[in-house]
């Protein structure tokens, strides 16, 4: 065996490191501090040495103070060209990556999970994201700081490496903000001498699957099978033939699906195509080998068929020439007829054919005013001028085109993605009239933007990126300004679909966060007010951090707090009765349970349909070998026809999950539902804008809107332009600010009014001070003059204030409801008109931040529960269930609570509706049957781990 580098202490007793003898070569970057003519580099995050609890040895602890940078990252890189590794055939066969990690508690104390990306430092190396099957033999990162797991990655994973490169190190980047510290030890790359027999057996354990079974299709329930079970709209709302509501459950493919499931259009060699022993040919042939039939598509649980365009029909309207594209469009009718659903129309520009004229700009046609000039992502047409006239033509010739085929449609996406910073000169001319009509003077300007510009054409100029982003008030503007243009175009797109398509709901896809987030002229809180159809962003939504348990805690105050859907809720709040559509869903698990599980969690978050990505097999790469397949598996772990990606018992859950959502589609998706709700969390735009300018801005948003979910307020989200609205905080009792320091100025006299009329505002952690652009807001309704923290540690009953608090001195009137041990204000109060305002001082998150919020509550009204959508109680411990997420939706004959256990252990709970009274009927909607109700009108039911549970409370009829 051949070592590179220096070993230090051999550890071959960890698990999951191989034997010696398995071992032809290592070169270690890392063991008990780095290697010899090595060198270690964090970016954008703190780096240091500790030395592990026995004293035996150093490991690398990054991210030790929780401050890191989006993506910091830390990379070990040989000092001299004689410590880098050439690259062989042999190791690209046999070579992997090898280290361990762990990830410590968060600043506040909580365990949870990061998600890492890495790659070998070589040159055209791409970063890859740390997949969990590739932790600790499958099993992933757990939640425990004391656990150390071994990471293997082949080098083949990373496409680009090839024979004769040249590694000099490892690169590991977090992936988005990691809030918590990462430990990283015995960093190396080994070679086996054979790949062993466990690693062989940890890939292709269980792939084929022959065992699992499908029903046929004449043993599918009516819902799912009956031609009146189709999909249509029926004034903007999804139903089905008979006018019932319907879910709707699409895969994503190709209009010509041949090359999803052949990878090729030659017909002949159809029959020649590998399975590689990864499926079963007898009983799964139709699944994986096959195009689709009615019958195949309703044993999968779909009822639409979410097709991408081809782009050459596109090509031709346009004359660009190029290579005539595979995909066959005259196949749109035939495709149809042979599924018999109706279609969702995806523009998506993935695999990045439609747009090829206006990126090719040497082949183009197109004329060169129409293509965009600067940043942007799958938007290379202007969104004005000719560039807009082009977005017009691409809708509408598709939209002819399913109508002219017959082909029934559900929904139609605008754009798919979309980022947009233009910086063509008609955009610069047309920006500086916007801001003379918006500032009137020169001189207002440069007060706003705290700048001495000559004159509209110096402050309009945005013809670099640097220029655009030394100036924030330019910045932010030029943004604005665009979104305006983004909007219009949206509103005309909208209206020509449904020319030609009468009543088929259409929308804008943007890519994750966007809608927490506006920018690059993305602002969905703007267009959605014209999209008869609202799409989730990529993913179906961003969700908080968090995590969850794999054991009971001893507590609730000990439990780490799950993430929570507040994208989605915010979607719900600007969305209104819109159907709601995720059309990039991508699958988690391996098992039909946790896939099952993981659709359900969409109906809780209130969407009306999804579209499982992607429906494909990548099936170019079955010709070149298993190992190639493999590499795909894990590059792209959407490719759904994987099986070594997705196993085949994980299939089976779309299936589960559609027999039980159709079910009950009529009683828990209609909206509005009530009841109205009671507490309402302020979401700011200015303060999410200014996020994006600058990450490191203070914000607690997030954590308090987690805790008041997962203490199942009766909640909404304010988008705060909706909150200037005639009754936009119409029936809230309370409004929470969770640590906002930015917000519109015509807010401040909308939340006075607020309080003087009887509502309760509640500060966390800060005052608004500033708008936008860092001009000072008028004053806001306060309890008391806020001053710098204080981090000194203390203790607040039985709350750990790790973190310390914001101090405050109180005005005359204003009551100290709760110090600390160091008797700082932890909680203050002060009555104003017939209204009032808490302030709440500790830094503090998940259940501890949730405790303090109760104690407002009770405050306020002392009736137990008066703020609850729902109690949910651990029926063994009666107390609060951790980590319960639950949606209720109240109807005048029905009341109907969705729960999810977002925990890893089972649980025995009590379900109870504040203020039901008496007469009414509980029923568990998936189990179809009756539960027995205590004296109280409260339910119990056991839920396992990930599982949901809908509770459906009907008039007894008996009554």
């Amino acid at each position: 065996m051949r070592e590179l580098g220096w070993f230090g202490i051999l550890v071959v007793g960890v698990a999951g490191l191989a034997r010696a003898e398995e071992i032809a070569e290592r070169v270690v970057l890392y063991a008990d501090g780095v290697a010899a003519d090595y060198r270690v580099s964090a970016w954008s995050m703190r780096q240091e040495e500790r030395t592990d609890a026995g004293g035996q040895g150093r490991f690398l602890w990054v991210n030790g103070d929780c401050q890191s940078q989006p993506w910091a990252g830390v990379r070990v890189i040989a000092n001299r060209d004689d410590r880098a590794l050439a690259i062989d055939a042999e190791w690209l066969a046999k070579g992997f990556l090898r280290f361990q990690m762990t990830v410590g508690y968060d600043q506040y104390g909580n365990p949870g999970s990061v998600e890492v990306q890495l790659r070998p430092e070589a040159q055209g190396i791409d970063f890859q994201a740390l997949r969990s099957n590739r932790i600790d033999r499958g099993r992933g990162l757990d939640e425990d700081p004391g656990s150390w797991q071994t990471v293997l990655v082949p080098l083949s994973y990373w496409t680009e490496l090839k024979s004769g490169a040249v590694v000099r190190g490892i690169a590991l980047q977090n992936r988005g903000q990691a809030d918590r510290p990462i430990g990283y030890n015995h960093i190396e790359l080994i070679r086996f001498r054979e790949i062993p027999d466990w690693l062989r057996q940890q890939d292709e354990e269980r792939v084929a699957q022959p065992e699992v079974a499908w029903p046929e299709y004449a043993e599918l329930p009516p819902s799912l099978r009956d031609e009146q079970s189709l999909p249509r709209v029926q004034n903007g709302v999804f139903v089905d033939g008979q006018g019932r509501r319907t879910f709707l459950l699409a895969p994503y493919c190709r209009e010509d699906q041949r090359l999803d499931v052949w990878g090729t259009t030659d017909e002949a060699r159809r029959a020649e195509l590998p399975h590689h022993g990864l499926s079963d040919p007898d009983r799964h042939g139709w699944i994986y080998q096959e195009l689709f039939t009615r019958e195949h598509f309703c044993r999968l649980g779909f009822n639409v068929y979410s097709a991408t365009m081809p782009a050459q029909v596109f090509w031709d309207a346009v004359g660009y020439e190029r290579v005539r594209r595979e995909e066959d469009p005259a196949r749109l009718a035939s495709t149809h007829q042979r599924i018999g659903a109706p279609f969702f129309v995806d523009t998506v520009c993935w695999p990045w054919t439609i747009g090829a004229p206006g990126t090719d700009r040497e082949k183009s046609p197109l004329p060169p005013d129409s293509l965009t000039e600067g940043q942007h992502h799958w938007v290379p047409y202007r969104i004005s001028g000719a560039g807009r006239e082009i977005w017009l033509s691409i809708w509408r010739l598709y939209a002819e085109r399913y109508r002219d085929a017959g082909v029934p449609v559900v929904g139609f996406e605008l754009f798919n993605e979309p980022a947009y910073l233009g910086r063509s000169a008609d955009h610069r001319a047309e920006f500086a009239r916007w801001l003379e009509a918006r500032y009137g003077s020169i001189a207002e300007l440069n007060r706003v933007w705290n700048t001495d510009l000559a004159d509209w054409t110096a402050a309009a100029d945005v013809s670099a990126d640097p220029k655009l982003q030394a100036i924030a008030g330019r910045s932010f503007d030029y943004d604005d300004y665009l979104s305006e243009l983004f909007v219009e175009l949206v509103r005309a797109g909208v209206a020509e679909v449904d020319r030609i398509l009468p009543g088929t709901p259409t929308g804008v896809q943007t890519m994750g966060g966007y809608v927490l987030s506006p920018r690059e002229a993305v602002f969905a809180h703007r267009f959605i007010r014209h999209q008869t159809l609202v799409l989730t962003p990529t993913g179906g939504g961003r969700w908080t951090a968090g995590a969850s348990a794999s054991r009971p805690p001893a507590n609730r105050l000990a439990s780490p707090l799950a993430a929570a859907p507040l994208e989605n809720d915010l979607l719900l709040a600007l969305a209104g009765n819109k159907m709601i559509f995720d059309n990039e869903t991508y699958l988690q698990g391996q098992t039909r349970r946790e896939i099952r599980n993981r659709l359900w969690s969409h109906v809780l978050c209130g969407l009306d349909g999804l579209t499982v990505f992607s429906w494909s097999k990548r099936g170019w790469s079955w010709w070149r070998g298993r190992e190639e397949v493999q590499t795909e598996a894990d590059k792209y772990p959407y490719s759904n026809l994987i099986p070594i990606a997705r196993r085949t018992d994980g299939l089976r859950g779309i299936l589960d999950f559609a027999e039980e959502i159709q079910e009950v589609a009529g009683q828990v998706l209609p909206k509005g539902w009530g009841p109205t709700p009671s507490v309402g969390l302020l979401y700011s735009w200015p303060q999410a804008r200014r996020l994006v300018l600058d990450a490191t801005t203070p914000d607690k948003t997030a954590a308090y809107y987690a805790a008041l979910k997962y203490g199942h307020a009766n909640l909404r989200v304010v988008p705060s332009d909706r909150a200037m609205e005639p009754d936009g905080l119409a029936g809230l009792k309370v409004l929470v600010l969770g640590g906002i320091r930015y917000l519109e100025p015509e807010l401040a006299p909308v939340l006075e009014s607020f309080i003087n009329n009887g509502g309760v505002l509640v500060y966390g952690e800060s005052i608004p001070a500033w708008d936008l652009h860092g001009q000072a807001l008028p004053n806001m309704p306060v309890a008391g003059v806020f001053g710098e923290p204080d981090l000194t540690p203390s203790r607040c009953g039985d709350l750990e204030l790790r973190r310390g608090v914001r101090t405050i001195e109180a005005v005359p009137g204003a009551q100290v409801l709760r110090r600390d041990s160091a008797e700082r204000p932890v909680l203050v109060r002060r009555d104003l008109g017939r209204g009032r305002v808490y302030f709440q001082t500790a830094d503090v998150v998940g259940y501890p931040l949730l405790e303090l919020l109760e104690e407002v509550f009770q405050d306020i009204r002392p009736e137990p529960g008066w703020h609850l959508a729902a109690e949910v109680h651990l029926a063994e411990r009666s107390e609060p269930a951790p980590n319960v997420l639950i949606s209720r939706r109240s109807y005048a004959d029905r009341h109907v609570l969705l729960v999810q256990n977002r925990d890893g252990y089972a649980k025995r709970l009590r379900l109870h509706l504040p203020g039901l009274g008496t007469g009414w009927q509980p029923y568990d909607g998936l189990a179809r049957r009756k539960l027995p109700a205590a004296a109280d009108g409260s339910v119990s039911l056991t839920l396992n781990e990930g599982d949901p549970a809908v509770v459906i409370w009907q008039r007894d009829e008996r009554r």
